[in-house]
């Protein structure tokens, strides 16, 4: 902490903000709701092909990374892990309370 005030003393940056927790609790929503959003695209017949899902996702958190990076970088600290986590185990928890059985695509019924 001393560090960072003698930085901002001596080499003139700005002390880093934070937002409020319900903020960075919406934040973390968010990215959980747009995990889950993107599950369902990659469910459905809009997006074909292994290579296409995995830019989605990949693309996905290339674009939380960057806006926390480039916050960061105007001294605004938002949460990057937190977010994460809620990005991928929804989209995880989606992709398998969504998936078929197996009994719903042989057409044998139990």
């Amino acid at each position: 902490m001393i560090s960072h005030l003698m930085s901002a003393v001596l080499d003139n940056r700005a002390l880093i903000k934070w937002w409020p927790q319900w903020l960075e609790n919406i934040w973390v929503l968010m990215w959980a709701w747009m995990g889950a959003m993107t599950s369902l695209l990659l469910l459905s017949s809009l997006v074909k092909g292994l290579p296409l899902k995995l830019l989605l996702v990949v693309g996905l958190y290339t674009l939380l990374y960057g806006i926390c990076l480039a916050c960061f970088l105007n001294s605004l600290w938002i949460p990057l892990i937190p977010a994460s986590i809620g990005l991928f185990l929804s989209a995880l928890s989606c992709l398998l309370c969504i998936q078929p059985s197996s009994t719903e695509t042989s057409g044998i019924d139990p």
